[in-house]
């Protein structure tokens, strides 16, 4: 069993415009980097938070400490944890933030037991931590910061997950404008029925993105830009949203829609050369109503939260 581990945990971007509460990937142009140390002392400690961003001190409310707690709790683990946290993803952005908290705290806890825990086992500890704080059970951000690259949530009770091949050269654009807007408040406007219709639409254009994502057909991924579930309410919650898309398309992107519960909006692009201004033409639109953002370009990743060795 390891006395220190440290790990790096990807931003993740789900519902991927027409996959709501389905489908997500990994992005790790963005991460947080958390160390867990053995100590003595029983319980769960916060040493240390470092990054852009302000997150909970307290272990009953961080999402990181929320499943080692629990983990502990379970398993009578009789030493404690000392955390250090590096806070790289936007908090309440849209980008996974406390999921990737929630994977990295499971995975380490995991780690210094000795890998005891099966993969379901970590999924389900994470969940534990993000629906305590999102106020809904999702795994869209979760599988795919754990497993990588594409993944479809089958069922989020059993945590059946289907990680999904697709095309290398598939790079994303994200931006992240500086507002905040909470997963748990961002439910909250979310439409208690669908029309039939718009169901038949939804899974249409689901359908077709994931059979873009299996062929390599990159034309098909353009069915991200189809949402009547979350998109049509969530907008109204994102400053220029509708002009930020419209940019974006103008300016070759295959797709663009909001990442999971916003305010980020992503883009998937064909290559490396057009990140740069498809992403640029999507901050002139903030830029010209003066709001700050941050700008992220990468591949989709392959990988999902990993150890770093020192």
């Amino acid at each position: 069993m390891r006395e220190f581990v440290k790990v790096f945990s990807p931003a993740t971007v789900a519902n991927v415009g027409c996959g709501f509460d389905v489908v997500g990937f990994s992005f790790s142009a963005v991460g947080d980097i958390i160390s867990f140390r053995k100590i003595d002392e029983p319980g769960v400690f916060i040493k240390a938070v470092r990054g852009k961003y302000e997150i909970p001190g307290d272990p009953e409310k961080n999402t990181i400490t929320i499943p080692i707690l629990k983990v502990m709790e379970d398993k009578n683990v009789d030493f404690g944890v000392e955390v250090e946290i590096e806070k790289n993803i936007p908090v309440a952005g849209g980008l996974g933030s406390s999921a990737a908290g929630a994977v990295a705290g499971a995975v380490g806890i995991n780690y210094l037991l000795g890998n005891i825990l099966d993969d379901n086992k970590i999924l389900e500890y994470a969940l534990v931590a993000e629906e305590k704080v999102s106020g809904g059970r999702h795994a869209d951000n979760i599988a795919p910061c754990f497993y990588g690259g594409f993944v479809i949530v089958r069922d989020v009770f059993s945590m059946e997950v289907v990680r999904i091949p697709f095309p290398e050269d598939l790079f994303c654009v994200v931006i992240h404008p500086h507002v905040s807007l909470r997963t748990e408040d961002s439910r909250k406007v979310l439409p208690e029925k669908i029309f039939l219709g718009d169901v038949v639409k939804q899974m249409a254009h689901l359908s077709c993105f994931i059979s873009g994502l299996l062929l390599g057909r990159k034309d098909l991924l353009s069915a991200v830009n189809f949402d009547c579930v979350a998109e049509p309410v969530r907008s109204r919650l994102i400053p220029e949203y509708r002009m930020i898309k419209e940019v974006a398309l103008e300016a070759g992107a295959i797709g663009c829609n909001i990442s999971g519960s916003g305010p980020s909006v992503f883009a998937f692009v064909e290559g490396e050369r057009e990140t740069e201004h498809v992403g640029k033409e999507m901050g002139s639109v903030w830029d010209k109503i003066g709001l700050e953002y941050d700008l992220y370009v990468g591949k989709v990743s392959e990988q999902g939260v990993r150890l770093i060795e020192e």
